[in-house]
């Protein structure tokens, strides 16, 4: 026998759990000099169902973890969305939530349920960063803008919390507002911008306010690989006024611009030209500004261009930079903006990035630039923090040449020189690709991003075991297993643990993975560190999943 359960969710014959019957379980001696942990971003488990790359892909060396082949492996599904990662039930996880819950080693409660929470118990109207805005509008006699990804996607924003800050601009008797709507087609179904408009509309003319008055593809505003350009064309046009396109109603120039493919001329929602629309008034000196974004790794660019004067973008050259504006940002964005913040950053420490520094394993830490943030300002809790004991790699992403390989190959030659650095003794490194791949909705890109990343693991993993090194491979969220729509989805996500010279307590059952129903990846780090030599596992993480009923 080769594993001794495999949850049915992949499509293969369950079998009896070897430890059902037997007493408390112990966690495993730590026996591990060194350790690699694998993110696979947005790589989920599905059996089947529509756009399913993983039903066509090979992937000969992936198949052969999860059947334990090697005997050295095991395998089981684990949760990473809604109330397991911090979310509200069922709501697919992120990039952002994935990697703060992987970094933390328990459920970390995330920024769209605090807000979420403060609009139920009605201190959404009391807060003071948005209280003192309006108030500055008012005392200014001014306009207030609220800028916003207009979504439901929940990964960034919330058209509920902006329909909340419309109404209490009206209970605070705020006469002039407008709102900025960046288009999304990303994180949610292509073509539901018509919808979010039509009900973002109806709260602005319930509360005595014109409509939307402006909109751009989410591309330009919220660019986070310092394309300076893209950020110019949304500054341009949230405080130059300036557009490629002016109409008196949304629905109309949508409908003319919007493409659900490629077509000559026209564009996706993310990818929308800047359109002005009846009502539009750009953004100037004493006004008010409200970003209702709160996660934040896209919203920095803009921000800088909008309130530091030391943005050295070179669409500012020679420009006259606005003054005395109050702009709040939902989260904070970065501490160094000195901006008011309407909900301050919930950060932790303990991660697992943090107590392999302390505790002097000199971790390398990878991902290319796209998910940079990711394995450091999320993973390490929320803290712009470098650590003095690690080494940080950010290779560039070529966001030009979206392609199944992306940075994967310069990833795996840096994990090869790290298996042969003497002083470190962990890694944790980020592939971006089925995320990236899985976002662009492309299938046979997605089947030959399964194809490519099967052989860089073969490699990585195959490397590994000649050394003895442990290998923890895992996920953030789903997206990749699901191209119907190209978004993030709520499906499970592997977890793999390769442990070499462990095969015949494997085989015998005395190694194993628990089986709780509601394991998730915030029991990563914990796992982690539990199979490290020497390691000490802080008391607030979760437990670990490797577990043994008597291994000598």
């Amino acid at each position: 026998m080769k594993i001794n359960s495999i949850n049915s969710v992949v499509g293969l014959n369950q079998t009896n759990n070897r430890h059902e019957y037997l007493p408390a379980f112990k966690t495993v001696p730590k026996q591990f000099n060194k350790e690699l942990l694998i993110i696979l971003d947005g790589y989920g488990i599905k059996k089947g169902g529509a756009k399913n790359p993983f039903d066509v892909a090979r992937m000969p060396f992936y198949k052969s973890l999860i059947h334990n082949s090697y005997g050295d492996t095991l395998f089981r599904p684990i949760e990473a969305s809604g109330s397991f990662v911090g979310l509200p039930a069922k709501l697919a996880g992120s990039s952002e939530v994935g990697h703060n819950n992987l970094g933390a080693g328990r459920m970390i409660p995330q920024d769209l349920m605090v807000i979420d929470n403060a609009i139920k118990d009605r201190t959404f109207h009391v807060n003071k960063a948005f209280k003192d805005c309006m108030d500055h509008v008012r005392n200014n006699n001014s306009t207030l803008h609220l800028m916003t990804l207009l979504s439901d996607g929940y990964v960034h924003s919330s058209t509920e919390h902006l329909h909340e800050l419309i109404k209490m601009a009206s209970s605070r008797c705020i006469p002039d507002l407008k709102v900025h709507a960046f288009l999304d087609g990303r994180d949610c179904l292509e073509g539901t911008a018509v919808d979010f408009v039509a009900r973002t509309n109806k709260v602005l003319e319930d509360c005595g306010y014109e409509k939307i008055a402006s909109f751009i593809g989410m591309k330009y505003p919220m660019d986070r690989s310092r394309n300076w350009e893209k950020t110019g064309v949304a500054y341009n046009l949230l405080v130059n006024g300036k557009a490629d396109y002016q109409a008196e109603k949304f629905e109309d120039i949508f409908e003319k611009l919007h493409t659900f493919k490629n077509e000559p001329g026209k564009f996706l929602e993310k990818d929308m030209p800047p359109v002005i629309l009846s009502g539009f008034k750009p953004i100037q000196d004493n006004d008010g500004v409200i970003f209702t974004n709160y996660r934040n790794d896209r919203t920095r660019q803009l921000t800088d261009a909008i309130t530091q004067l030391e943005c050295s973008a070179p669409f500012l050259n020679e420009q006259r930079r606005l003054q005395n504006l109050n702009f709040v940002c939902m989260t904070e964005y970065d501490p160094s903006y000195h901006l008011p913040v309407a909900f301050p950053a919930q950060v932790h420490s303990n991660t697992l990035t943090q107590v392999l520094n302390d505790q002097k394993y000199n971790p390398w830490i990878a991902a290319e630039t796209e998910k940079q943030a990711h394995v450091t300002f999320f993973f390490d809790g929320k803290k712009h923090v470098r650590f003095s004991d690690t080494s940080y790699f950010f290779p560039s992403s070529d966001h030009q040449k979206l392609h199944p390989a992306m940075e994967a190959p310069t990833l795996r030659d840096l994990i090869m020189s790290w298996m042969d650095n003497k002083k470190s003794k962990a890694m944790v490194v980020n592939f971006a690709n089925p995320d990236m791949i899985g976002h662009d909705n492309n299938f046979q890109k997605g089947v030959k991003t399964l194809n490519f990343l099967d052989r860089v693991l073969f490699r990585i993993v195959d490397t590994a075991r000649e050394n003895k090194i442990a290998t923890i491979i895992t996920a953030d969220h789903g997206n990749i297993e699901d191209m119907t729509h190209g978004g993030h989805t709520s499906n499970p996500v592997p977890f793999i643990a390769v442990l070499p010279g462990f095969e015949r307590f494997i085989q015998s059952g005395k190694v194993f993975l628990d089986d709780a129903k509601d394991a998730a990846i915030n029991r990563v780090a914990p796992s982690f560190l539990d199979l490290l030599k020497g390691a000490e596992k802080p008391d607030v993480m979760y437990d670990s999943m490797i577990k043994t009923n008597g291994m000598k």
